[in-house]
């Protein structure tokens, strides 16, 4: 009756691009079985990637800071790189602390995937595959640009071989915790996927009670709502726990994001009425650059979010819309069910218990962000 020509694969499969460049970096939250990342996944090449770190961004952090041209405007932006040093091993260890819960969602995800195959679905590994390989070419995008404009800034300040040292070095943990971010968003966006393949078939078996009979002894649609019941639930509980394996580097990236927004806007506020200043067109230029790709971080990662959410939210549209078409008691009773439980259990994509991402807070992200603006403006006028 269904279709079972599916080719059963791992969640970490799917993941593969985004993933393996997560392991590079040292980030080891997730264990990937392809034979060529076994040296990349031991203990020796985890601290062989702290040590690099730690030497690199301690040489060019004494260079930085005793540099004749280090003003405000710099320690204002390197505070906020600092945090993100910080930041970096914390989201190492935490990767280590929880890798058997990430294999637990695999295992988990790896069952879903086998009961949408019994409904009928046919999951696309490949397109998955390619969406990851999608957000690496867009970090990759990220680190070029940003380490490019740094460079520029502190361009005639030291010799390029300096230069190109101490901005890769410095600015490497930004980039390794947004790639951590990713990760994030690459999980959710699975399970999005989840909720929407359940939608369409639950919208198909609303098609064909227009277009056919439905007989009272027919246990397709209930099967079908049984089923969809059940994954329902499981991918709500993964998003959850997902959301609470990241939820520390989450909070941390948007208070990182908020930070760096509010002085960098504030700086092109300045910059822009300070004509006199040298290189004025190639800071304008830089900061606008910065203020940009940070903007799309924070955008990226809240849209996955609310698209998770609005799936989610989607089937319990699509389920009230098909009480109206069975007048088959058994099926009425799935449906009901299938109705309380999404009741009974939310999806929230709440970090911590402290922010629910999606479009609701960017609102309130740009809202507050636009209060400190203009309250730093009014208490440090330009001269």
């Amino acid at each position: 009756m269904f279709r079972k020509n599916y080719k059963f694969n791992n969640l970490n499969d799917s993941l593969m691009p985004v993933l393996v460049l997560n392991l590079i970096f040292g980030h080891q939250i997730m264990p990937h079985t392809m034979g060529g990342c076994k040296f990349i996944q031991t203990v020796f090449y985890f601290v062989l990637v702290i040590i690099i770190y730690g030497v690199s961004m301690g040489y060019s952090t004494v260079t930085i800071v005793t540099a004749e041209w280090f003003k405000y405007s710099e320690s204002v932006y390197f505070a906020a790189l600092g945090a993100n040093i910080l930041i970096m091993p914390v989201n190492f260890i935490l990767g280590w602390v929880h890798r058997n819960e990430l294999l637990l969602i695999n295992i988990k995800s790896l069952n879903v995937d086998k009961k949408l195959v019994k409904m009928g679905v046919i999951l696309h590994d490949k397109k998955a595959c390619n969406f990851a390989t999608k957000i690496v070419i867009y970090w990759l995008f990220c680190y070029v640009t940003i380490n490019s404009v740094a460079m520029l800034w502190t361009m005639k300040a030291m010799s390029w071989q300096m230069n190109f040292l101490t901005v890769y070095s410095l600015q490497n943990p930004l980039h390794v915790n947004f790639l951590v971010d990713l990760l994030f968003c690459s999980l959710i966006r699975n399970m999005e996927i989840r909720f929407k393949k359940i939608n369409e078939q639950l919208i198909k078996l609303e098609y064909n009670s227009h277009v056919t009979n439905i007989r009272v002894d027919d246990n397709k649609p209930v099967y079908i709502l049984q089923l969809s019941k059940e994954i329902h639930l499981e991918l709500e509980q993964l998003c959850g726990k997902i959301t609470r394996i990241f939820g520390l580097q989450i909070i941390t990236s948007m208070a990182s994001l908020f930070f760096l927004l509010t002085t960098m806007t504030y700086n092109l506020y300045v910059t822009l009425l300070a004509r006199d200043v040298p290189d004025w067109a190639s800071r304008i230029f830089i900061l606008t650059c910065w203020i940009v790709i940070q903007c799309s971080k924070l955008l990226f990662i809240n849209h996955i979010c609310s698209r998770t959410v609005n799936e989610w939210k989607k089937t319990g549209v699509i389920i009230h819309q098909l009480e109206s078409r069975f007048a088959n008691a058994e099926i009425c009773k799935w449906i009901q069910q299938l109705s309380i439980q999404m009741i009974q259990n939310p999806l929230q994509i709440y970090p911590l218990g402290f922010i629910q991402l999606g479009h609701s807070f960017l609102q309130e992200f740009f809202g507050t962000l636009a209060t400190y603006l203009i309250i730093s403006i009014q208490m440090a006028p330009i001269d």
